[in-house]
C-alpha cells in the first residue's frame, strides 16, 4: 500500500491525536515521578520490551524476586523484604513500562493510518516522524538509566535521570507545538501589536529556557536525594547557602554535591520566579488583546504555583504526593509556555499563488522625464 500524495494542509484530527498523546506523556511523567519516589524503579532488573503481562504464577513471581535479590538494592536497602513487599514495588514500575509501550502504539499506529488516508501534509510527516524517533530513543535512555543502578550502588545516575526527564519534556513540547500549529487559527496579526508581541514572546521564551534549566537541576536534586537535606527555606541550616559551597569538594560540586545541587536548584527557581513576575508586568502594559494577555499571564501564574509546590515539598521532606505534584507542575508550566508562544507566534506572510501557465511580469519602469 502506498500513501496518497501529501495534502496542502494537515487534518485537524491529527492535531487532536497529538493532544491525546500529550496527555498520555503527561501521565507517563507522573508515573515516573511516583516510581522514583516509591523506590520502585529498580524492581524490574530485566528489559523485555515484548513482555506485556506481569508474572502470572507464584513460580514466576519467585523467579522475578530471585533476580531482584541478586542486585545491590536488595542487599543494601531491602534485605528483609518478602515476596509481598517485592510485589508492592514491582507493580508501579511495571505500569510505568507498560504505559510507555502503549504510548508507542498510539504514536505509531494512528500515524500510519493518517498517512494511508493522506491526512498529513509533507512537512508535518517528517516532524511527526522525528517525534517517533525521539520516543524510540527515550526507551533506550530509560533502560540505560535503570541499568546504572544495577551495578555498584542502588541509585540510578542522576545525569541519566535528568536526560530521561528532559527527553520526555522534549517529546511533550514538540507534540504540543505541532498540535497547536494544526489546531489554532493562523490569522494575520495587526501591526499595532506586532512589536508588543515580539517583546513579550522573547520574555516568555526566556522563562521557558529557565524552566528547562531549573527542571534539569530538579532532576539532579531528585537523583541525589538532595531534597531530604536542608529542609528549611529560604535558609539552608543557619545560612543562605550550604556548608559545602565553595569548599571545592567534590569537583564540579554544582553537579554532584547534594547540598550545592539543591542550592543551585533554589537559585534557578528564584530567577525563574523573578523573570516571570517581570513578564507579568510587561505583558500587562503591552496593550495585547485580552485573549492573548490571559494566555500569557498563565505563565507567571504557573511559575508562582510551581514555586509554592517546590517550597512545600522541601519543607515537608518530600512526601510522595507533593513530590509527584511538583513534577507535574514543571510540565504544566512548560505547557503554559508553549501555549503562550503559540498564541504570540507571528505566521509567515503567505506568498500569492500564481495562476497556472501565466507569468507575472514586473511593471514597466517609468520613462525619465526630460526637462
Amino acid at each position: 500500500m502506498i500513501a496518497p500524495a501529501a495534502p496542502a494542509t494537515t487534518s485537524r484530527a491529527v492535531g487532536w491525536w497529538l493532544l491525546i498523546l500529550c496527555a498520555m506523556v503527561f501521565v507517563m511523567v507522573l508515573l515516573g515521578g511516583y516510581t522514583r519516589l516509591t523506590h520502585s524503579g529498580l524492581s524490574m532488573v530485566r528489559w523485555h520490551p515484548q513482555t506485556l503481562l506481569p508474572p502470572t504464577s507464584e513460580t514466576a513471581w519467585q523467579a522475578a524476586f530471585d533476580d531482584y535479590r541478586r542486585y545491590p538494592e536488595y542487599a543494601q536497602i531491602n534485605s528483609g523484604m518478602d515476596l509481598a513487599g517485592f510485589k508492592d514495588i514491582y507493580y508501579p514500575e511495571y505500569v510505568h513500562r507498560l504505559w510507555g509501550r502503549l504510548i508507542g502504539f498510539v504514536l505509531i499506529a494512528p500515524f500510519l493510518w493518517f498517512l494511508l488516508r493522506g491526512a498529513i501534509a509533507r512537512p508535518m510527516r517528517w516532524r511527526i516522524a522525528g517525534v517517533i524517533a525521539l520516543a524510540g530513543l527515550q526507551g533506550v535512555i530509560g533502560w540505560l538509566m535503570v541499568s546504572s543502578g544495577l551495578v555498584d550502588r542502588p541509585d540510578v545516575s542522576h545525569y541519566r535521570l535528568a536526560l530521561h526527564l528532559l527527553a520526555a519534556f522534549a517529546i511533550y513540547a514538540w507534540m504540543l507545538w505541532l498540535a497547536l500549529s494544526i489546531l489554532r487559527p493562523a490569522g494575520a496579526r495587526t501591526d499595532a501589536t506586532r512589536e508588543a508581541r515580539a517583546r513579550v514572546r522573547r520574555l516568555v521564551g526566556a522563562v521557558g529556557v529557565l524552566t528547562v534549566v531549573t527542571a534539569t537541576w530538579g532532576a539532579f536534586t531528585a537523583g541525589l536525594d538532595a531534597g531530604f537535606i536542608y529542609n528549611r527555606f529560604p535558609l539552608m541550616g543557619d545560612r543562605p547557602w550550604p556548608n559545602s559551597l565553595g569548599t571545592g569538594t567534590p569537583a564540579l560540586a554544582e553537579f554532584q554535591d547534594p547540598g550545592v545541587v539543591q542550592f543551585v536548584h533554589r537559585v534557578l527557581a528564584t530567577m525563574t520566579l523573578t523573570l516571570a513576575l517581570w513578564l507579568a508586568v510587561r505583558a500587562w502594559r503591552s496593550g495585547l488583546p485580552q485573549r492573548v494577555l490571559r494566555t500569557v499571564l498563565l505563565v507567571p501564574g504557573m511559575v508562582l504555583l510551581q514555586f509554592a509546590l517546590g517550597v512545600s515539598t522541601l519543607l515537608l521532606t518530600v512526601p510522595t504526593g507533593l513530590g509527584v505534584a511538583h513534577q507535574a507542575g514543571a510540565l504544566a508550566l512548560l505547557t503554559a509556555v508553549i501555549t503562550a508562544l503559540a498564541v504570540l507566534h507571528e505566521p509567515r506572510a503567505a506568498v500569492p499563488a500564481r495562476a497556472p501557465g501565466l507569468a507575472v511580469s514586473a511593471p514597466p519602469e517609468p520613462h525619465p522625464v526630460r526637462a
